[in-house]
């Protein structure tokens, strides 16, 4: 994969160019874009593959994404150790649970 960034993106053409790191030129096209719910953007950073002169698979790097306040349905237990807390969550339905799961070893 080589890091870049969008130069320009036409949504009358769903096509652009991006410039990757080594200084060139890669021309894609809507059917390249892999960040789905996203559209490309001029000046987003970007990853993508070489191919044939060309950016296939072309992925934004970063996205910000708006942060939900939780809501309980039952007060929060008093929580003493790092595995009570997901034990006592394991069936809490909030999204960031999978995150954390995933960074507690």
């Amino acid at each position: 994969m080589i890091a870049g960034t969008i130069l320009a993106y036409s949504t009358v053409v769903n096509a652009g160019v991006i410039k990757g790191i080594d200084g060139k030129g890669y021309y894609f096209t809507k059917a390249d874009w892999l960040s789905p719910g996203l559209e490309p953007e001029n000046n987003g950073q970007i990853t993508f593959i070489r191919h044939c002169g060309r950016a296939i698979s072309v992925k934004l790097t970063a996205v910000e994404e708006e942060i939900h306040p939780i809501t309980l349905s039952r007060p929060a237990p008093a929580i003493h150790s790092r595995q009570k807390f997901f034990e006592n969550t394991r069936s809490a339905n909030v999204s960031w649970l999978p995150v954390l799961r995933a960074n507690q070893n």
